[in-house]
């Protein structure tokens, strides 16, 4: 009978120690989760400042992309009285391809969805030039191949570069 007394004895002195311990071990467990989170949210936003203007630099870099490719800005950049329709069109691929590549790095701060925009913008304006390369002779003045060209463009509703333009402005202005 007094070890049965003693077991009661033990387990009444342990039962408050073991909710004290485990009250204690929920406490500090609870507080270790909240620091973690914390700390968490502290790198996010450490993170998020130093992305930020990356994220807006890369947007005004694929922003002057579009520019420098759209066939109004292009063609009287690239042109030369001397060049015929073939060397026109070589110069003018050349060009596109060198500010693509240029600037190739940074899809990886835009959208996929927006660089998929601005990929087919590209490639639009590609097949402008080449369409309208094909429709001429290729030892013609260039100045044909930009008068074909212009008269393309003015059939489209709205520009490759300027629904690129546009729907990268969109984007941007969500960030805000």
């Amino acid at each position: 009978m007094t070890t049965t007394i003693n077991w009661i004895e033990l387990v009444f002195f342990l039962a408050p120690l073991v909710m004290v311990c485990g009250g204690f071990y929920l406490m500090i467990k609870s507080m270790l989760e909240r620091d973690y989170r914390i700390r968490l949210l502290e790198v996010k936003f450490g993170m998020q400042r130093d992305i930020i203007p990356l994220r807006f630099q890369a947007y005004e870099r694929i922003a002057l992309f579009l520019e420098r490719i759209s066939p109004n800005n292009l063609l009287y950049r690239i042109m030369s009285s001397e060049m015929t329709v073939r060397t026109f069109q070589a110069a003018l691929l050349d060009a596109i391809r060198t500010e693509f590549e240029h600037n190739v790095t940074q899809q990886v701060y835009i959208s996929p969805q927006t660089w998929s925009v601005i990929k087919n913008a590209k490639e639009d304006i590609i097949r402008i030039i080449n369409t309208s390369a094909n429709e001429l002779k290729g030892d013609l003045p260039a100045l044909e191949l930009s008068k074909k060209i212009f008269s393309k463009i003015m059939e489209d509703e709205e520009l490759p570069a300027q629904k690129a333009l546009n729907y990268l402005k969109s984007e941007v202005s969500q960030l805000f």
